[in-house]
């Protein structure tokens, strides 16, 4: 089961300030019957949040605060002996960010900001076949909460005859949870599985993503965007197991209205390449 409640009210100071202030509550309850893959728990998180934002000229301003404490409680036999651990994790998020208008065409933003997460149920105590992976799965207790701190750049140029946005981002990540393939095989009564384990690292992770659209006449619209994605481990310089591949989608659209708007009709074609992991 599981129960929330966001609560939320906006103050508009002037015509150029306002103000948002916010509470938001969970409560998790999850018991199984069966075979064992994460155990019984109750989880409770709580966070208070604030968000301000300045319009001005072709200026405009967004900051926020926010800070979260998030309670689990778990319930898991060890050696036939039900125990009871518990975990509380807590901390802060900020971010702000800066936008401007150059013109009629372009706008360009710069945000920077740090997040985090507690780890979750199957992170720290999952220990049993995922039947949905077909692999068996194993936590770590001792993970602790995983934070980042991140900054992006995007610029965005908007016309007539074209739209264009491309974005860079950089995100170094404190305490990085990944699931990781685990040798060897583990053989069970129902057959063999591959394992994997939750680990933790720091991680470096940064990329563009981008997007170009370019309309021809009053019905037809070619667009083509990638995304290109690096994650490496800070400590060994190793690449980071699971991420996306680099990719590239182009599409051109044929749409027209009819009857007066009342209807609309298009055709698509989109292909999609996918660059080889090498990483």
């Amino acid at each position: 089961w599981t129960n929330s409640l966001d609560i939320k009210t906006e103050v508009e100071h002037n015509r150029f300030f306002k103000s948002t202030f916010g509470l938001s509550g969970l409560e998790q309850k999850n018991a199984y019957a069966g075979r064992f893959f994460i155990p019984n728990f109750k989880k409770k998180q709580i966070g208070a949040f604030y968000i301000g934002q300045v319009d001005k000229n072709s200026w405009h301003f967004d900051f926020g605060v926010r800070y979260d404490v998030s309670t689990l409680s778990v319930f898991v036999y060890k050696n036939n002996v039900l125990t009871n651990p518990q975990r509380t994790f807590q901390n802060p998020s900020a971010s702000i960010s800066v936008s401007r208008l150059y013109g009629k065409h372009w706008m360009m933003s710069l945000n920077a900001g740090t997040a985090w997460r507690p780890p979750s149920i199957n992170e720290l105590f999952s220990n049993g076949l995922h039947h949905g992976a077909a692999a068996i799965e194993v936590g770590d207790p001792l993970i602790r909460k995983e934070i980042v701190y991140n900054g992006q750049f995007n610029t965005q140029y908007k016309s007539h005859f074209a739209k264009l946005d491309v974005s860079l981002f950089y995100n170094y990540f404190d305490g990085y949870i990944n699931l990781k393939p685990s040798l060897p095989p583990q053989l069970t009564i129902v057959g063999a599985f591959p394992v994997y384990k939750y680990e933790q690292s720091e991680v470096a992770l940064y990329g563009l993503n981008a997007q170009l659209s370019i309309p021809f006449a009053n019905f037809f619209k070619y667009t083509i965007d990638g995304s290109v994605i690096v994650a490496s481990h800070l400590e060994s310089n190793e690449a980071v197991y699971g991420i996306p591949s680099n990719r590239i989608n182009q599409r051109i659209r044929f749409s027209h209205s009819l009857n007066n708007e009342e209807w609309n009709a298009f055709a698509e074609v989109s292909g999609k390449y996918v660059f080889q992991q090498n990483r």
